[in-house]
């Protein structure tokens, strides 16, 4: 699952390539569960980049928490502060709009029903500042694609199938 959730740094790393090494950099992970993978992306940010956490669930969001204490205390060679954590519906984040540089969705959208996907993707770009990054890394699920459900059948071992990892969509500048 790392392996597969890593994929998402890619085009993170290729947006940071084009900004100005002296611009700040404002991420936010939608949906972030334990943290695990905010820490990844905390590696590979600048150390001054801003980044929020949120996710409905207060269990989460405190292991959340716990894994950031844990990074920061293991892998941060200078002082980084904490990320911040926000514990709200992902379809309603209490952020104003164009506040973001990237927003990020890993694995979440195959937890919802196909409306609260549309709603979430509205919240991304309103989110989002012009010129901003939008990455999705999910895998399919019976029912999303009618026409591969057959196909879905020779992984039926597995808990969920991948089917491309990752996306991206660019805010255009306005």
């Amino acid at each position: 699952q790392d392996a597969m959730q890593r994929h998402a740094l890619v085009p993170i790393a290729q947006f940071l390539q084009d900004r100005a090494k002296d611009q700040k950099v404002d991420l936010l992970e939608v949906g972030c569960g334990t943290g695990r993978f905010h820490t990844f992306l905390r590696d590979n940010l600048p150390p001054d980049a801003n980044t929020i956490a949120l996710d409905l669930s207060p269990f989460y969001l405190e292991h959340a928490k716990r894994n950031d204490r844990r990074w920061r205390r293991l892998r941060a060679a200078e002082a980084v502060k904490p990320a911040t954590f926000i514990h709200a519906a992902a379809e309603s984040v209490p952020l104003p709009s164009e506040s973001q540089d990237i927003v990020v969705m890993v694995y979440l959208l195959h937890e919802c029903p196909s409306d609260a996907r549309r709603s979430l993707a509205a919240e991304a770009a309103r989110l989002l500042r012009p010129g901003g990054l939008c990455v999705v890394a999910d895998s399919i699920q019976l029912g999303d694609r009618p026409a591969l459900d057959s196909s879905l059948a020779v992984f039926k071992d597995f808990n969920e199938v991948g089917d491309g990892p990752c996306s991206t969509l660019r805010n255009p500048s306005k």
